[in-house]
C-alpha cells in the first residue's frame, strides 16, 4: 500500500504525558533571550527564522525523543527530524534548537503541510458564529471534540496539518512505523 491511498490509516499524534519522569519544555527563546510564539511552528506555515533557538525546560526529567512543548510545538530529536524530512519532504522544516541542559541535538518540527480533510460529522464540530464574542471567526471550527478525518482526501501526504484545526498532528501508517520507537508520543487512529 502506498501513501495517500484511501486503505491508508491515519493517526494523530499526542503528546504522552502521562509518562512518569519525563521532561516538559517550555516557549522557545531567541538569541536576546525573547520568547518566540511556540504557535508559530503549529499553524502550518514555514518561518523564517535566524540565529540560534534555545527551549527552556519548563520540568527536569528524562530527554524525550519526540515531544510537545508549549502549545503543542513539536520538539524532536535531529535524527528523527532527518527521517521525517527524507519520508516527507516538502511537509516538515526544522528548525534546529538547543534545550537547555542538554547535550543533545534537537528541532523543532514545523509541519507545513495542511490538508482540508477533517470529517465534520464524525468529529463533532462546532463552529464560531457571528453572534459568539469573536465574530471575525464566524465560520471557522471553533471545537473538535474527536478528530476523525476523511483519509480519501488526505492525498499523497505522510505527516500533515488539518486545515481549519491545525493543532492536530497527523501520520500515516508509514510515518507512524517511523516514530515507532521514538520516546515521548502516542498515536490515535483517526481514518
Amino acid at each position: 500500500m502506498t501513501r495517500g491511498q484511501v486503505n491508508n490509516r491515519y493517526y494523530r499524534v499526542i503528546d504522552d504525558t502521562a509518562l512518569r519522569g519525563r521532561w516538559f519544555l517550555g516557549s522557545p527563546v531567541d538569541a536576546a533571550g525573547g520568547e518566540i510564539d511556540p504557535r508559530d511552528f503549529t499553524d502550518g506555515v514555514a518561518r523564517d527564522v535566524t540565529g540560534p533557538i534555545r527551549l527552556p525546560i519548563r520540568r527536569k526529567g528524562t530527554e524525550l525523543d519526540f515531544t510537545f512543548a508549549d502549545f503543542d510545538m513539536p520538539v524532536v530529536r535531529t535524527a528523527i527530524a532527518l527521517a521525517l524530512e527524507t519520508a516527507a519532504p516538502r511537509a516538515c522544516q526544522r528548525l534546529p534548537a538547543q534545550v537547555e541542559g542538554s547535550e543533545s541535538a534537537f528541532d523543532i518540527l514545523n509541519v507545513t503541510a495542511r490538508v482540508r480533510c477533517l470529517d465534520e460529522e464524525r468529529s463533532g464540530v462546532t463552529f464560531w458564529t457571528a453572534h459568539d464574542h469573536r465574530p471575525e471567526l464566524a465560520g471557522q471550527y471553533r471545537m473538535v471534540s474527536q478528530v476523525r478525518i476523511r483519509a480519501e482526501d488526505a492525498g499523497p501526504h505522510g505527516i500533515f496539518r488539518i486545515e481549519g484545526w491545525e493543532i492536530a498532528l497527523v501520520v500515516s501508517t508509514e510515518i507512524k512505523e517511523l516514530l515507532a520507537a521514538a520516546s515521548g508520543i502516542l498515536f490515535e487512529e483517526v481514518s
